[in-house]
């Protein structure tokens, strides 16, 4: 029996080449609570804080204080109800929080496919989210920024923000009856974009929104301008 020659080398060659395609393979894996590549807005790797959940899975948290940073842990669902935080609330990719008074010190970090619904909450710095669910803030006070990225929706109403309010490359945008500090600035969103009766110490400008941003009877102490020019009041 002859051997051929060539047999085993190309033999290598193809164990090789199977080798790297299956590293190139696990290389573009990603999880599916965390799509996407780096972050851009928020701190990658996602801070480490308090872990508020007991058990996996779920939490609820009735009138506790932390004196620290709190993360709740990926595909975690909490409540709060009345928790007070002395630093950054961080809401890892996936988890949700609903949060019913309190107050955060710090800023609210919300990751990719995670949400944060916040009613009369107070929030020291900013609200920043990226490729996020939901961001949704009802009569809550927030001492810096609201600023979103890629998210799915972002609802403001009946509150207060004491900075800008910045949602980017997202889908829907509801601001309605909100008392705006800096600028309401709308950008690229693509699930429809209603600004309402809001008042606002800066500016109201809206570009590349599809479609065209709705609404009317915004008191706008600087200028209306692109997309939301006639949607400042007379």
């Amino acid at each position: 029996m002859t051997r051929d020659r060539f047999a085993l080398p190309h033999a290598r060659a193809l164990i090789t080449l199977l080798a790297v395609l299956t590293l190139a393979a696990c290389a573009v894996a990603t999880d599916p609570l965390d799509p996407g590549g780096p972050m851009t807005l928020l701190p990658d790797p996602i801070p480490a804080g308090v872990d508020p959940s007991p058990a996996a899975g779920s939490c609820v948290v009735d009138g506790a204080s932390f004196d620290d940073d709190v993360t709740v842990p990926k595909g975690t669902s909490c409540e709060f109800i009345d928790v007070t935080i002395d630093g950054n609330l961080v809401i890892a990719s996936g988890a949700s929080v609903t949060s019913l008074r309190g107050s955060v010190n710090g800023n609210v970090l919300v990751y990719p496919n995670a949400s944060y619904a916040a009613n009369l909450t107070s929030v020291g710095g900013n609200v920043q989210a990226e490729r996020a669910a939901e961001v949704a803030l009802d009569m809550a006070q927030i001492g810096g920024n609201v600023q979103t990225t890629a998210t799915t929706s972002l609802s403001v109403t009946e509150g207060f923000v004491d900075g800008d309010i910045q949602p980017d490359d997202g889908g829907s945008v509801l601001i309605d009856q909100v008392l705006v500090g800096g600028n309401i600035q709308v950008y690229d969103n693509r699930g429809g974009v209603v600004i309402t009766d809001n008042e606002v110490d800066g500016n109201l400008q809206c570009q590349d929104n599809s479609p065209a941003p709705t609404g009317g009877g915004n008191v706008v102490h600087g200028n209306a301008e692109d997309q939301c020019e006639s949607l400042a009041a007379g």
